[in-house]
């Protein structure tokens, strides 16, 4: 009777002792669920973080003066306005450095740097601060441009976009003097560096610019630009560079102009023009000039020969729309589709390895080849050698056409002779003058 309750209590002990032992795992996994919950919401937290820091931050002109004083603006987004009441508002004061750094900014409007010229001593004895028509302005201010967005950065007082597109006569604008100018890493709509004076150099490094000018200016070094992309205008005009004009791994698209200006060198090296170009009254040494003019001679012409082409291809597109229908479509195919109205060689070639591989994969899947014992092939690599054969029309005689392929094989042939034909022709007028 003793053995009996002793035995039960031993049973519910060993109960006990498992039931807390289930609970603690549950409770681990529970607190392991919500550490793993908390570090989530703390990378999502600093990740937020992170690309919040990465995004300009919005100013306004008061809050542009305060950084101003310190010489550089980072991370920031302004107004070009905003910008100008900024500097006007320290030059007055007296307290606007010489040297000015905008890195990692963006800027919407007209970022006016010649306003600068408050800060520098003028030629002439007046004691105004205004800068009248034709003085000549000394500065020694420096302005770095890094790794920004900006519509559009404008060195002196007046636009040599102005000048050149609307005709108008600035020549009696005064010329804003600088120590240096560096642009790099930055995307900008419209750089204007005309009616400027440089004492030291002036450089555009791994940029992107859509138009570039430079008019009514000097540099007394160099003026370079490496790695940079001009896409739509380029001007350099009754300008003076008395050291070299430098271009370094660059491309300079749409317009492109030199005119009445001198240079101490050009050196074009790994620099590609592919829009019009024009040489007119630059003084150079008589190497370098003949290499600008053969560069000239050369964009000129792909240029005038692309829009030519381009215009051809309009005019029958348009008049095609007029044919009948089955004519309409024959043009469509036989002279559009396949050389772009004789105007692309690569559409030609790629019509060839079309041909090829189309009756190639035919004659492989349908077996439609045979040996000269007669026995059917079902080889891809041997059908695709019959339609090369075919289509250059070589007939070695090693593989036939299966009968009900023949046609097939007739066609092929015909098609390589006439697109042959046809690649010799447009790409002779592509290459050959």
């Amino acid at each position: 009777m003793e053995r009996e309750p002793r035995v039960r209590q031993l049973a519910v002990g060993a109960r006990r002792r498992h039931e807390p032992r289930s609970s603690r795992l549950w409770s681990i996994g529970l607190l392991e669920a919500l550490a793993g919950v908390l570090m989530m919401c703390c990378l999502l937290y600093t990740a937020s973080m992170v690309v919040e820091a990465q995004q300009p931050r919005t100013v306004d002109a008061e809050e542009l003066t305060d950084d101003l004083e310190d010489g550089r603006l980072f991370g920031l987004r302004f107004e070009g306005s905003d910008f100008s009441t900024a500097v006007e508002a320290l030059a007055s004061q007296g307290k606007l450095k010489s040297f000015i750094m905008i890195d990692e900014c963006e800027v919407d409007g007209a970022l006016l740097l010649g306003f600068f010229a408050e800060t520098v001593s003028r030629t002439d004895s007046r004691d105004t601060n205004e800068v009248g028509p034709g003085d000549a302005v000394q500065g020694k201010a420096t302005v770095w441009l890094v790794d920004s967005k900006i519509k559009s950065v404008m060195t002196g007082l007046a636009s040599g976009y102005t000048s050149l597109h609307m005709n108008v006569d600035l020549t009696e604008l005064p010329v804003i003097g600088w120590r240096t100018l560096w642009v790099r890493d930055c995307e900008i709509e419209l750089l204007d560096m005309s009616w400027s004076a440089f004492e030291g150099h002036a450089a555009v490094e791994d940029s992107s610019v859509e138009r570039l000018y430079v008019m009514h200016a000097s540099i007394l070094e160099d003026l370079r630009l490496a790695n940079t992309a001009v896409h739509r205008e380029f001007a350099f005009q009754e300008c003076s560079c008395a050291g070299n004009v430098i271009f370094t791994s660059c491309s300079l698209g749409g317009w492109v102009i030199w005119a009445q200006s001198s240079f101490g060198g050009v050196i074009l090296a790994n620099t590609a023009i592919g829009g019009d170009i024009q040489v007119i009254g630059v003084s150079a040494p008589p190497e370098q000039l003949a290499a600008l003019y053969m560069k000239a001679s050369e964009g000129m012409e792909s240029s005038l020969r692309r829009r030519a082409d381009e215009y051809y291809r309009r005019a029958r597109r348009l008049t095609r729309s007029e044919l009948p229908l089955m004519q309409r479509v024959a043009e469509l195919v036989v002279a559009d589709w396949i050389s772009a109205y004789g105007t692309s060689w690569t559409r030609v070639l790629l019509s060839w390895f079309a041909v090829i591989g189309v009756s190639g994969l035919l004659l492989w899947v349908f077996k439609g080849i045979e040996d000269g014992a007669g026995q059917r092939i079902s080889s891809l690599w041997l059908s695709l050698y019959f339609s090369v054969v075919s289509f250059t029309t070589l007939g070695y005689g090693d593989y036939r056409a299966h009968k009900g392929w023949k046609a097939l094989a007739c066609l092929v042939s015909l098609l390589g002779a006439t697109l042959m034909a046809v690649f010799i022709g447009v790409f002779a007028r592509a290459y050959l003058r």
